[in-house]
């Protein structure tokens, strides 16, 4: 037998023993059965300091934990029979079908006669899975990215800036969840859950449904929640930069503690603790826990359930005084759909931590539903600037328009979409005079995701420098596009030259304007009907040359170039004579010039 994870060690020790001798102090076995591969018995010790636990139903060569909880804070150990194995918790393979522990208390404290409790649950045992497995009611998918569960299904359509997304805990506890009306109220999102989310859909068939995953931990805000040992943590936290001045989003928590447990020390523990810019509590970096009910109490299955804050429970077993969805889900109870809400300052930059924990010991699984599409930190539509002459935000006066693109981010398509905008008080082009004026809402039509808003520029003439229209979305879904800067500048005029040339005849010269100022690109029309941006010439007496050059805004300038062409002379010479080899002698020849 080999440890695989030793968590604690016990302040308190236990001797071993062989289960056939018999053991004063120790008293007869307590025998369990596990049910579904976990257990959770409440040992008494009569005034004994150690009792003999027999369990069986084990799988051999399956990994098991075992947990020892105190009661009212009673110090508590476990060991094997054979003592290889001691502590609080430990982890070991099954090599019998039953095998034999020992729990002790800490025989100086009379108040620890009361009792403790022994868990244990299967880590290695083969879990469910899969949407195919679930004939109605709830199901869950695994295997999914931390990022693509925020941004693509907790925010839905990746509006606002989401960035640092990091898982915590194991994957099995992660996933998506769907067809969830029936039971928790909400139809899909994500689930985190402490243990395998395939553990969630229904029928309820058990009292103890879960499984054990990652062992213990530690979490300093869920420390804060819960004196308990924390077990099987998941979770998962993200930086994000909202456009409101308040988040929100809609969950449900719901558990296999309810409703036997409502009370005890397995008070299973959840929280969404979000920090940042005017954020004030207790937890990391002065973050606050935004589960909580109306008046402010936190979520927890102590504080929601059977007895307390009944409006906000549904039972669904019959030891929490009530079934409603018995064959949708698996957990015994949970809570109506609730809101998290934080005030924000738009535009900072806030981390926010959603977990959920096991606490006592790592056997009944809790979860936390967070609806889909529903974390609302920013607007529901974007704005873009698109000018197609430059590309850029600005427009040349007396050239092209500019246009606003304003794009619906999540929502019903099936609905028409309204975007409410307007120019802002520190413009400085003016409506009627430099553009037409914008409406100051615009409607992107059902089935539509986007509309474009023309912005019509006025061409005065004047050289008065850039103007700017400020356009402020008013339900932006990122800060980029929470003011929009739309530039109108004045055309630069077009200058267009071309030198003259002299050269002689029969010679080719190249042509080539050079131009400055207008918006490209241009266009070129030689008076010789060719329209390239350059021309060879080769004239044969002297000619005039011009170009006219038409830039994208429509401006004009005509260049010349005069060719003035030299006739190239020449000259005959005429005559005849003798020569003698070697001997000196003269010619008379007649030369005759033209040119």
């Amino acid at each position: 037998m080999k440890a695989q994870l030793l968590l604690f060690i016990a302040v308190v020790t236990c001797s071993t023993f062989s289960i056939a001798q018999t053991i004063p102090g120790k008293g007869y076995p307590v025998k369990i059965s596990l049910e579904n591969g976990r257990v959770r018995e409440q040992v008494f010790f009569n005034q004994q300091s150690q009792k003999v636990i027999q369990v069986c139903n084990l799988t051999v060569g399956e990994t098991y934990a075992v947990w020892a909880v105190p009661f009212q804070g009673c110090p508590v150990s476990v060991t094997t029979a054979d003592g290889a194995l001691s502590g609080t918790t430990f982890e070991f393979t099954a090599f019998s079908e039953c095998m034999e522990f020992i729990m002790c208390r800490d025989q100086e404290n009379a108040a620890c006669s009361e009792g403790a409790y022994f868990s244990m649950g299967c880590r290695s045992c083969e879990k469910k899975g899969g949407f195919h497995e679930k004939m109605a009611g709830l199901a869950v998918a695994g295997g999914i990215s931390g990022e693509s569960l925020i941004k693509d299904v907790f925010i839905g359509g990746d509006c606002f800036d989401i960035t640092n997304v990091t898982e915590i805990g194991s994957s099995d506890g992660k996933g998506t969840f769907a067809s969830g009306s029936s039971s928790i109220g909400l139809e899909q999102g994500v689930i985190l859950e402490s243990g395998s989310i395939y553990n969630a859909p229904g029928p309820n068939n058990s009292n103890s449904a879960g499984n054990a995953m990652t062992g213990g931990g530690s979490d300093p805000d869920l420390t804060i929640l819960t004196g308990g040992a924390l077990f099987d943590i998941v979770g998962i936290e993200f930086d994000f930069q909202p456009t409101l001045n308040m988040i929100n989003f809609e969950y449900a928590f719901a558990s296999e503690e309810y409703c036997e447990w409502v009370g005890s020390q397995f008070n299973d523990v959840f929280g969404f603790f979000i920090s940042g810019p005017g954020i004030s509590g207790p937890f990391s970096n002065n973050g606050a826990n935004i589960a909580i009910l109306p008046g402010g109490t936190y979520v927890a299955i102590n504080t929601v359930n059977h007895i307390s804050n009944t409006g906000y429970f549904v039972p669904n077993q019959a030891n929490c005084n009530g079934q409603t969805n018995m064959t949708d889900i698996q957990f015994d109870g949970y809570t109506t759909v609730l809101s998290a809400v934080a005030n924000v300052i738009p535009c900072e930059t806030y981390h926010i931590r959603l977990l959920v924990s096991d606490v006592g010991d790592g056997i009944y699984d809790s979860a936390v539903f967070l609806k889909a599409n529903s974390f609302n930190a920013g607007g529901t539509a974007s704005g873009e600037i698109i000018v197609p002459s430059t590309g850029s935000n600005f427009v040349y006066e007396n050239c092209d328009d500019g246009f606003i693109v304003f794009t619906r981010v999540g929502g019903n398509l099936s609905l028409p979409f309204v975007v409410n905008y307007n120019v802002l008080p520190g413009s400085t082009a003016t409506p009627g005079l430099d553009y037409a004026p914008l409406p100051g809402s615009v409607v992107i039509p059902a089935g539509q995701t986007q509309v474009i808003v023309p912005i019509d520029v006025y061409s005065d003439f004047l050289i008065e420098g850039t103007e700017t229209i400020l356009i402020g979305l008013d339900n932006s879904c990122q800060c980029s596009s929470l003011e929009m800067t739309f530039e109108i500048q004045d055309t630069p005029p077009l200058d267009v030259l071309l030198p003259n040339e002299d050269l002689c005849a029969g010679i080719p010269v190249v042509l080539e304007p050079t131009i400055s100022g207008g918006v490209l690109p241009v266009s070129y029309q030689w008076n010789t009907g060719a329209n390239t941006p350059f021309l060879i010439a080769a004239p044969a007496t002297n000619t005039t040359y011009s170009v006219t050059v038409t830039d994208q805004c429509g401006s004009t300038d005509v260049a010349t170039s005069n060719i003035t062409v030299t006739q190239i002379p020449t000259a005959i010479l005429s005559g005849s004579g003798f020569l003698c080899s070697n001997s000196p002698s003269s010619i008379n020849l007649s030369v005759n010039f033209t040119g």
